[in-house]
């Protein structure tokens, strides 16, 4: 698989796990360029939509990095959403978000928080499709900042279709502090997942209240990161500011599975491979870890140099003519190594042959020249 990582500095670099080497890179490294959200911008896994810190949105080429669309939004982009017809959503932090199609720009509007997190939703009867369209039935769901719940907005009309309570009051009937990191989908038709800067998970049902489904206190510091396996929906990762990174069941409200080892820094973004029970993730530490989510092993540990921001995982194309040729040639080349080799063999037999009979005449020589010397001293004697 081709893992794609974008680190803090605007660079963008493509790691090859096949070769085990960084393929591609491209970018400028300046700090007013970090890149702060990035998705592909097609299936093909050809292109990719950027959001950097200074509000910057461009569609690049993966293998070049040339622009093909540029817009600008006000604050750090925290949300993007490829929608149909190749038209583009993103938010930033400071609240604005806006709607693109190609060079177009379609629509802009504000609203009056801040946002850390979105997840982009269809219809509430037929389900989140990949590439929803813009219409009465688009909803996105936001969240993010201190004090701040999550809610749901329409996109045609602006307004607000549902928003989040906090749960009652503690036993001393102080309310609950809030400060919502991370969202993820665990039924994109209605069912959500998040994680709080306060130690929290919390599972939100659209369907059934406002109120959290589930909340649980885990750890004892603030969580940054969540993300739900697309292959098994009952397994979730998270991570918090101390490099704790961990497997949770869902079946069992976030009951501990285990934890990944090997992580120094903050992880910044967890990407699952849409295959295989593999999970990657990069943060502070520089490093990129690759981990199998079953056994929670390491699978590789690579040095990239830059503090990385975002992860992103393409799973390799098949291609079943290329190999066959390489595979002809390479064994050409080791039956040609193999018949130097067995040369090289023979050469050296036939040289251990030949030294028990040279032994045997230094030992005869040593011998005879022993016995003169002796002669000549009992002569002298």
């Amino acid at each position: 698989m081709n893992v794609v990582v974008a680190s803090s500095t605007g660079l963008v670099k493509t790691y090859d796990t096949k070769r085990k080497q960084v393929v591609n890179m491209w970018g400028k490294a300046t700090k007013e360029d970090e890149i702060t959200s990035m998705v592909w911008a097609n299936e093909d896994h050809t292109q990719l939509i950027l959001g950097r810190k200074n509000g910057a949105l461009t569609t690049n080429l993966l293998t070049s990095g040339s622009v093909q669309t540029k817009h600008s939004l006000d604050g750090a982009v925290t949300g993007i959403h490829v929608l149909s017809n190749d038209r583009i959503l993103a938010c930033t932090e400071n609240g604005e978000i806006g709607i693109f199609s190609g060079d177009e720009e379609i629509e802009k509007f504000t609203v009056n928080r801040t946002i850390e997190s979105m997840l982009f939703s269809g219809s509430l009867e037929s389900g989140c499709q990949k590439k929803a369209p813009i219409s009465t039935d688009g909803r996105i769901v936001i969240s993010g900042g201190e004090g701040q719940l999550a809610q749901m907005l329409d996109l045609e009309t602006k307004q607000t279709l549902w928003s989040a309570r906090n749960v009652p009051l503690d036993f001393l009937d102080v309310e609950v502090p809030i400060h919502d990191r991370c969202l993820s989908w665990i039924n994109p038709q209605h069912t959500f997942a998040c994680v709080t800067a306060h130690k929290q998970f919390r599972v939100y049902d659209i369907r059934a209240q406002r109120r959290p489904t589930l909340t649980v206190d885990y750890g004892e510091r603030p969580f940054v990161r969540l993300a739900i396996s697309p292959i098994d929906p009952n397994l979730a990762v998270a991570s918090d500011t101390a490099a704790n990174f961990t497997s949770f069941d869902l079946r069992r409200k976030f009951a501990r599975i285990g934890g990944f080892k090997g992580v120094a820094g903050a992880l910044r973004s967890i990407a699952f491979h849409p295959e295989e029970p593999l999970v990657t993730a990069v943060g502070l530490d520089r490093f990129l870890h690759i981990f199998n989510v079953n056994t929670r092993a390491s699978v590789e540990k690579v040095y990239l140099k830059q503090r990385m921001n975002v992860v992103l995982v393409s799973p390799l194309k098949k291609q079943e003519e290329e190999p066959k040729k390489e595979l002809n040639s390479s064994e050409e080349e080791s039956s040609e190594e193999e018949e130097e080799y067995e040369q090289e063999i023979e050469g050296v037999n036939d040289i251990l042959e030949l030294l028990p009979t040279v032994e045997t005449e230094t030992r005869k020589r040593k011998q005879s020249h022993g016995n003169d010397t002796t002669q000549q001293k009992k002569r002298r004697h």
